[in-house]
């Protein structure tokens, strides 16, 4: 689930289930929608903000219950509409420069799921595909334990760095697993899940040479070393 809050100094506004902030003529400006309200002030007067800074905190709970702030901001209004339903304002946000900067893609994946909605990372482009291993990561960081003792990952279905680290998440840790974003967290992760794999689980990679042809030469070389690396009852079969 996820939870916008708007607030002014100390002062909640409102809180939401739903964001939507979109570039606005070619600009620093950015117009954002909140949907699904389930809380707005009663004394709230959007014409006393005109100018002024609000405070954006999105907060999301994981399928295990843990909360994150996943994205906070703040905002210039420069003019804002309200109904019962949703609110509407143009402004400039001010981010925070921690290199977490929004990413409305990761707001739209994670709503989705929320909402029991499945997506097809293949089908999705370049951009969005980074977001959804983002989303895995936040959905899904708990989970790094193997419940089988056999796998088998079709890599013909690779045709980015990104689509092989979202491939093998899905496959070994099941839907919206997280294996890591790069070669090295990919690894990391590895060595986590190694650990706690029965004695004797395999993991065939299909097409494993179509790898060598579809990702960065520099995380095949990495990974290739991963791959080929002798870890304690766990085999890489390179089919």
């Amino acid at each position: 689930m996820m939870t916008v809050s708007v607030k002014y100094n100390d002062l909640m506004i409102c809180k939401a289930l739903q964001i939507k902030m979109e570039s606005f003529n070619h600009s620093f400006e950015k117009i954002f929608v909140l949907n699904d309200i389930s809380y707005v002030s009663k004394d709230i007067d959007w014409d006393d903000f005109y100018m002024d800074i609000v405070y954006f905190s999105i907060e999301v709970t994981d399928q295990y219950g843990n909360e994150e702030l996943l994205y906070d901001f703040h905002f210039r209004i420069e003019d804002a509409t309200a109904t019962e339903n949703h609110i509407t304002a143009r402004g400039i946000p001010i981010m925070r420069y921690d290199g977490n900067d929004y990413n409305q893609h990761v707001i739209d994946i994670l709503s989705a799921w929320s909402k029991n909605q499945e997506i097809d990372f293949l089908s999705l482009d370049q951009d969005k595909k980074d977001a959804y291993c983002s989303s895995c990561r936040i959905w899904n960081s708990g989970t790094d334990k193997l419940n089988n003792t056999f796998y088998e990952v079709d890599l013909d279905l690779v045709k980015s760095d990104i689509d092989l680290f979202n491939l093998m998440g899905d496959v070994l840790l099941g839907s919206k697993g997280y294996l890591g974003h790069d070669s090295y967290t990919f690894e990391d992760r590895l060595g986590t899940i190694v650990n706690r794999v029965e004695a004797d689980t395999i993991i065939r990679l299909k097409n494993y040479q179509n790898l060598k042809r579809s990702i960065n030469s520099r995380e095949w070389e990495y990974l290739d070393k991963a791959f080929r690396k002798e870890y304690k009852n766990l085999a890489f079969v390179l089919a």
